[in-house]
């Protein structure tokens, strides 16, 4: 079972997030590709707080599997949300610390519309 680290309300918009059918916008689509993949979202807000080694962020995340969590790593790093330091470590570039913050921001709006539809 997969170790939710989401705020209370912002797992089920990332859950129902990545299965987004294809949309018109180029961009979307291609943003949608690369963090609707397993394991993505996870993996950036994971190195959030700041730098993280694979290990750091596998036992984080919990039950990945190691090719995956590599594939998806490397996929991260190709599309410059994330940069691989010296160190090994894995951190946010500019536009990940900016993707990331963005995301925290509409998952925060949406577990509010989900708290106001409860009531």
């Amino acid at each position: 079972m997969q170790k939710n680290i989401f705020p209370v309300y912002g797992a089920k918009f990332f859950e129902t997030m990545v299965r987004i059918p294809r949309c018109e916008c180029p961009h979307m689509q291609k943003l949608f590709t690369i963090i609707g993949k397993k394991w993505a979202l996870f993996i950036l807000h994971s190195v959030q707080e700041g730098a993280h080694t694979f290990t750091d962020i596998r036992k984080e995340i919990g039950d990945a599997n190691t090719k995956i969590l590599t594939d998806r790593l490397a996929e991260l790093v190709e599309n410059k949300l994330l940069r691989k330091t010296d160190d090994g470590k894995y951190e946010l570039t500019n536009i990940g610390n900016e993707l990331t913050s963005r995301l925290m921001e509409v998952s925060h709006w949406w577990g509010d519309l989900q708290c106001k539809d409860e009531k």
